[in-house]
């Protein structure tokens, strides 16, 4: 057991904010934060850790995932470890936050759950989700500024996401046509996102103006949701109705380029 005095650790600096560490182990990390007026630690997350924060003192912004809070004395927020967090002083005051990264633990069921198998006909667009994942990432976690986010989106999409859209629309759904019936809500929501993710990429890459990182953050989490849901719902389910000569002959018509 060790007892010790928040007041006793807080310490500021003019160059930069002061982090006191209080506890570090079993891959938990307790700390106090000191921000100035105007002092700022850029956005960056935490893979694998959960974030807490407590505020002590004082009163500052953040940024969680491009979307702004104020956070005052005795406030708390959570965030996970894919959000993008930044730390600004915006007040007239020294700034203390109380910040906890705890270990983040996945539950039982996702630990036994066994990889999902994909029929080879559709390789290659689990393929290209995984390009989505690796896209979605990006925008959720916000390492780089928004124009270079926007022109790896906008080669990402050029050189196959609104292909990917098209093959699953021109070509999958109707041999699954062929077999079961499309008027099932997961079809139905499936199509909708194709909406929803072609409009925030317009809207992100014919914008006269920088994209905001609330509006690149959504892109992420709709893009990651949408890819999780076709993997794990929407494809077994086609695979399962659609024979297998013609998921063979899906296989030619969908192959990678």
């Amino acid at each position: 057991m060790k007892i010790q005095s928040c007041s006793e650790l807080q310490e500021f600096d003019d160059a930069r904010f002061v982090k006191k560490n209080l506890y570090k182990g079993n891959g938990n990390v307790v700390f106090l934060l000191h921000l100035l007026p105007g002092q700022e630690i850029p956005a960056h997350t935490h893979p694998g850790k959960e974030v807490f924060l407590l505020g002590l003192q004082g009163r500052g912004s953040l940024w969680i995932g491009g979307e702004h809070h104020t956070l005052g004395c005795q406030d708390f927020v959570y965030c996970g470890d894919e959000d993008a967090l930044r730390i600004y002083n915006d007040g007239k005051e020294g700034w203390v936050l109380y910040v906890v990264l705890a270990a983040k633990k996945e539950p039982e069921v996702e630990q036994a759950k066994k990889p999902i198998k994909r029929h080879p006909s559709l390789f290659p667009l689990s393929h290209h989700h995984h390009h989505a994942l690796v896209m979605s990432r990006q925008l959720k976690q916000q390492k780089e500024e928004p124009a270079v986010l926007r022109e790896k989106l906008k080669k990402f999409w050029n050189e196959g996401g609104q292909r990917h859209f098209r093959e699953e629309e021109e070509i999958l759904l109707p041999t699954y046509s062929r077999y079961a019936s499309v008027e099932r809500p997961e079809i139905t929501e499936m199509l909708m996102e194709h909406v929803r993710i072609r409009g925030q990429v317009e809207e992100i890459l014919e914008g006269e103006e920088e994209p905001s990182g609330k509006l690149l953050y959504n892109l992420g989490t709709l893009l990651e949701s949408h890819v999780r849901k076709e993997e794990r719902i929407v494809f077994p389910m086609m695979e399962n109705y659609i024979p297998e000569e013609e998921l063979s002959r899906l296989g030619e018509l969908l192959a990678d380029d």
